[in-house]
């Protein structure tokens, strides 16, 4: 019997490091080798926080190396962690000024990939697919090496099949299972990481490791409440439920039913995905309630366009991780 959502094989890489394949950002998978190969890298601190999936410990490291020396390089170092945080829109124009600051030749190429990470990362994958192609050609044209030209062609896999499958009629959405756990551990991070990003601080963030969000799916798949997920070529992409309502702050319930829960990775925004899964966990039309973060329009307009609108109570962060947010009825 196979893995209900088996891990794809890391992308190329080098000693001690991988791309993930789903993220297509740097992973290190052997910390021993990772240190050995760059013990005489300046970065190697923001490096090793960043590609650990620490961020947030990795900025202020990057900010330094970039006010010490003000490099190309360091400058994309912190555009890299920007990325990391959910800061998108501010990783992106970095990088487009990097692309237009490299000029012609090898850097233009490592810029060019760079910035298609972070259109991947933001959900934009028809342009990451574009960025991509380019840098490829431009590591073609420019005889570079095995290693370079082969994670500019992953990358363009991995955005090409998604384009080829971005399509909610693909998607199977189905109860979640005990087996879950590790893939729902993951997605939960990687979503919170997209959606809110630093917004939620170092302490949640050490607190929120990998390990205790495995930790936690499993208690939480054996409570015994129905959980939905959605996959896509059998990968976990999103997931969702709902519940009686109950009490947040000071605030009592105004609807029997409450969804309490609903993240789709940013690559499969747009791909109708997340309305799948709403329409599966509170069927359309049903009164209901939730909570939505105040800074997040892309959630707020979704919500309205299924109904819900905002009735006036809010929360200012206690509820919530720090996080403002708002209630929203239907």
């Amino acid at each position: 019997m196979t893995d209900p959502d088996p891990t794809p094989s890391g992308g190329p890489g080098g000693p001690g490091w991988s791309f993930d394949p789903r993220t297509l950002l740097p992973r290190i998978d052997d910390l021993s080798a990772f240190h050995a190969a760059h013990r005489d890298d300046e970065a190697l601190q923001v490096l090793e926080e960043l590609w650990s999936g620490r961020p947030d410990r990795a900025l202020p490291h990057a900010e330094m190396l970039l006010a010490t020396n003000d490099t190309p390089r360091h400058r994309a170092l912190v555009a890299d962690v920007l990325r990391d945080l959910g800061r998108h829109d501010e990783a992106i124009a970095r990088y487009e000024e990097l692309v237009a600051q490299a000029g012609v030749g090898p850097r233009q190429a490592v810029m060019v990939q760079h910035l298609g990470k972070a259109l991947f990362a933001a959900g934009r994958i028809e342009d990451a697919a574009g960025a991509f192609r380019r840098a490829l050609e431009l590591r073609q044209a420019a005889g570079a090496g095995a290693e370079l030209i082969a994670s500019s062609q992953f990358a363009l896999d991995r955005t090409s099949s998604l384009l080829h499958r971005n399509d909610p009629s693909r998607a199977t959405i189905r109860q979640s299972t005990a087996s879950d756990a590790s893939s729902l551990a993951r997605i939960n991070r990687a979503t919170f990481r997209e959606t809110y990003g630093d917004r939620l601080g170092t302490a949640f963030w050490d607190r929120f490791t990998l390990e205790r969000a495995e930790e936690a799916w499993r208690t939480w798949l054996a409570d015994g409440a129905v959980r939905w997920v959605a996959l896509v070529a059998e990968e976990i992409v999103g997931f969702a439920f709902a519940r009686t309502a109950r009490p947040t702050g000071a605030h009592g319930p105004v609807r029997d039913v409450e969804l309490y829960s609903l993240y789709v990775l940013a690559a499969y925004h747009g791909s109708g995905v997340g309305q799948r899964l709403l329409d599966r966990v509170v069927l359309p039309g049903t009164p209901a309630q939730l909570w939505v973060a105040s800074d997040n329009p892309r959630a707020l307009r979704f919500y309205e366009r299924n109904g819900f609108r905002p009735d006036g109570v809010t929360d200012d962060g206690a509820a919530f991780n720090g996080l403002p947010a708002l209630r929203m009825v239907r």
